[in-house]
C-alpha cells in the first residue's frame, strides 16, 4: 500500500466518524431544542383545516394575530392524539395555548400546538 492510500483510508476514517458524530449530536439536541421554544399563548381560532400529503397529513390552525399553527403528534413530549385535539377545537373561540418549535418558513414548519384549554368569552377577548 502507498503511502498516499494510507493518508487517504485515515481521512476516510475520521470523516466517517466525524460524521457519525455529528449524526448523534443532532439527534441528541433534539428535545433540549423542542423543550427550550416551549411557549404559552392565548388564541383565537379564525379559522382550521386538514393539509393532505402523500404521507397522510396534518392538521393547521388559523390565528389572525398569532399567524399560522399546526397540530402534530410528538415524540418529544409524548403526545399522540393530534386528531382528537384538533376536534375539539372550535372556529371562533378562544384558547390557552402551549405550543413548541416557531414559524420556520424555508421548511414549512409551523409552531405545533401540544394542549389546549378553552377559554370562556369575556369582553377582554
Amino acid at each position: 500500500m502507498s503511502r498516499m492510500a494510507g493518508i487517504y483510508e485515515k481521512f476516510l476514517d475520521n470523516a466517517v466518524l466525524i460524521g457519525i458524530l455529528l449524526v448523534v449530536l443532532l439527534i441528541a439536541s433534539c428535545p433540549a431544542i423542542s423543550y427550550s421554544t416551549v411557549d404559552h399563548t392565548v388564541i383565537k381560532i379564525e379559522e382550521k383545516e386538514r393539509a393532505n400529503t402523500k404521507g397522510g397529513g396534518y392538521y393547521l390552525v388559523f390565528t389572525g394575530q398569532k399567524g399560522v399553527m399546526e397540530i402534530s403528534d410528538s415524540l418529544w413530549f409524548w403526545r399522540w392524539d393530534s386528531s382528537d385535539l384538533y376536534g375539539k377545537l372550535k372556529v371562533g373561540e378562544y384558547y390557552y395555548v402551549k405550543t413548541e418549535w416557531f414559524r420556520f418558513g424555508l421548511f414549512s414548519m409551523y409552531p405545533n400546538i401540544l394542549e389546549a384549554e378553552h377559554l370562556p368569552a369575556t369582553e377582554d377577548n
